[in-house]
This record gives C-alpha cells, structure tokens and sequence, in this order.
C-alpha cells in the first residue's frame, strides 16, 4: 500500500489551529478518548450495524497510531477546550482490493452540537 502514496514530507505536518479548536496528531495518550468516543452509540447513529466492540474499537485505534508511524499522516485527534472531543481527517485503507482513502470523523455528542450552534 505505501507505493500507492505520495512521497512528500508529510511527516512534518505540525497542528492545525482555529479561534477554538486544535487539530494534531493522534497519540497513544489519546486511546481513553478515543475508544469512549468510537463505542458510543451516538456517534454512530448513522454506522451501519452500530457502534464497534471495545475489541474492534482497541484495534481500529491501533491502526490510526500505525498509520501515522508508516505514512505519517491519520486521523487528527480534535480538542476544545483542552479535552479531546473528536477524530477526524484520512487514512490509507484497503477496500477489498482496491486501496483509497477513508474520510473518518466522530465527534462526541455535546461537542457536536456546540459546534452545530456556534456556527449559526
């Protein structure tokens, strides 16, 4: 799959901020989060078959760390405020023998509807 992206320097992307949020890289740190924000069942409203398994959702986070450590790009870990309140952004992803990029993003409940409200 790392033939099929980009040789750019995409190691040296560095966080991204607006008047309210940071975006940057995911850390094993961020793992509590992420996993309460992947199983919830809000989040996943629209998931076909519904929310994954702590399991599954132990080894998805797993493979977002992975992809930063192989093709230094991933999913974004999103913050306000300080706390970590989403994922979002692309990774490489296999989709049965095609590979393309996977557009992902979870945002917990109150911080997605603050968001909603504030750009009113």
């Amino acid at each position: 799959m790392a033939t099929a992206l980009p040789s750019m320097a995409m190691n040296e992307l560095q966080d991204r901020r607006t008047s309210r949020l940071v975006l940057r890289r995911l850390t094993a740190n961020d793992a509590a989060a992420v996993l309460a924000i992947d199983t919830d069942p809000r989040t996943n409203a629209h998931r076909p078959g519904g929310p994954p398994s702590r399991t599954e959702s132990e080894l998805a986070f797993q493979e977002f760390l992975r992809c930063w450590q192989e093709y230094g790009l991933g999913y974004w870990a999103v913050e306000l405020g300080g706390h970590v309140v989403g994922i979002a952004g692309v990774r490489p992803f296999r989709s049965r023998t095609r590979e393309c990029w996977n557009l992902y993003y979870r945002l917990v409940a109150r911080a997605s509807s603050s968001l909603k409200k504030s750009s009113e």
